[in-house]
């Protein structure tokens, strides 16, 4: 009996550790997920929170931003001030802290770009910036950065001049583009110190073309000059002191083909006019049917539709030997596989007035003669061409000023096409 007992106890202890054994192993199992997920929802938290620190101090150095955008304001509608009361020893001293104060913002917001902000937080800037400052556009150095083939976050610079009048007038802007191996700071000097009427009356920009050229098919800049100019109309007409409907693109030599590129592709509708110095279409902007866009790998393929309603001017010297006044291949500028052809001058013109609603025949005669011009004008002179007869490819040169001025701020509308 009592065996029999030890043997009952035995089976029954036996049983309990068979039907125990799981349930333990279950709750161990359920512990070790339970920690295993309080790690992850740990580490989930340290990252957050580190982000959390990342976005506070950025959105700290836009707040810094801010409050230098204020202060250099504030030194600005001073100056004016200053200016108008003919205060030349407070003007001085406005004009020494100008300076500072602007490159101080330049290096705080291109501290901020080199830490590779993502979009939203570049939203915010954008935002805070729009709020926080007075909109007022300023005289210097501003950079769109751009990457491309050939670079990475390049910070691509244009220069702006702001001409000295009231600070609630909206002005006009003109962008001007250099020609090949120039640069922007030369062409500004030489462009304020030749069109002084022009640099009183309206906000002059300079761009600088990647590598002192702008990619118009085998030059050796690859980078995107379209976005670049669109860049820097989309910015400059957030500015209050800026008329964002009245944006003129004029541009020589290499610089007139982006003119004529920027044209046929763009359809921004702040741009106005266009003036085109010493190059007429080329061939692979038109190739005798359509319009051509450039294209990522320069091939022009695809046909175009410049927008209308816009303004032009082309300005070509009868003697050019670079880029040949009645077309034909140029005995200098380089294309694929040879050198670039044009189209004859007075075509190109013709060309973009019938883009641009003119439905009569190509002029054969000139509207106008002076001593050393044909002007051929269509539509009520919103479409232009200008023969320098005694130039080559310094024509723009020869070109007065009141003629450019008389074209940047004219501009009746044409009702019957001719």
């Amino acid at each position: 009996m009592y065996n029999f007992q030890i043997h009952m106890w035995l089976t029954f202890c036996f049983v309990g550790i068979l039907v125990a054994e799981p349930v333990a192993a279950q709750g161990t199992w359920d512990d070790t997920s339970i920690r295993r997920e309080q790690a992850e929802l740990r580490q989930q938290l340290d990252a957050l929170e580190r982000e959390s620190r990342s976005i506070k101090h950025r959105l700290r150095n836009l707040d810094q931003i801010i409050e230098v955008q204020k202060e250099l304001d504030r030194v600005v509608t001073q100056l004016k001030e200053a200016r108008s009361s003919s205060n030349r020893v407070k003007t001085e001293r406005l004009q020494s802290r100008v300076n500072p104060i602007m490159r101080h913002l330049d290096d705080l917001r291109e501290a901020l770009e080199a830490k590779d902000e993502p979009t939203e937080l570049q939203n915010e800037l954008d935002s805070r910036l729009k709020i926080g400052q007075s909109g007022q556009l300023q005289s210097g150095e501003y950079f769109v950065t751009q990457s491309w083939s050939q670079e990475e976050n390049f910070r691509r610079p244009y220069f702006v001049n702001i001409p000295n009048q009231p600070a609630n007038k909206k002005l006009p802007v003109l962008i001007f583009l250099h020609g090949n191996g120039g640069n922007a700071p030369r062409a500004m000097k030489g462009f304020m110190r030749g069109r002084k009427k022009i640099a009183s009356q309206f906000i002059l920009v300079f761009a600088q073309g990647y590598r002192e050229s702008w990619n118009i098919v085998s030059e050796r800049s690859k980078a995107d000059d379209l976005g670049f100019i669109e860049a820097i109309v989309t910015k400059l007409s957030s500015f209050e002191n800026v008329d964002s409907n009245n944006f003129t693109i004029m541009g020589s030599s290499n610089g007139a083909a982006l003119v004529n590129q920027i044209a046929i592709e763009s359809k921004l509708p702040n741009i106005r006019n266009y003036i085109s110095g010493v190059s007429q279409l080329n061939v692979w902007q038109h190739d005798g049917k359509n319009f051509k866009a450039k294209g990522a790998d320069n091939n022009y393929r695809k046909s175009a539709t410049p927008a209308t309603g816009k303004r032009l001017l082309n300005i070509s010297g009868a003697k050019d030997n670079l880029v040949p006044y009645q077309g034909g291949t140029s005995r200098g500028i380089p294309a694929k596989n040879g050198k670039l052809g044009f189209v004859a001058a007075e075509k190109s013109t013709f060309l973009w007035a019938r883009q641009m609603g003119y439905n009569g025949e190509q002029l054969t005669q000139p509207s106008d003669t002076f001593e050393n011009m044909e002007v051929f004008r269509y539509l009520d002179g919103n479409v232009i061409h200008c023969k320098v007869t005694n130039e080559g490819h310094g024509a723009t040169h020869g070109i007065g000023e009141e003629l450019l001025l008389d074209f940047l701020v004219g501009g009746k509308k044409n009702t019957d096409g001719k």
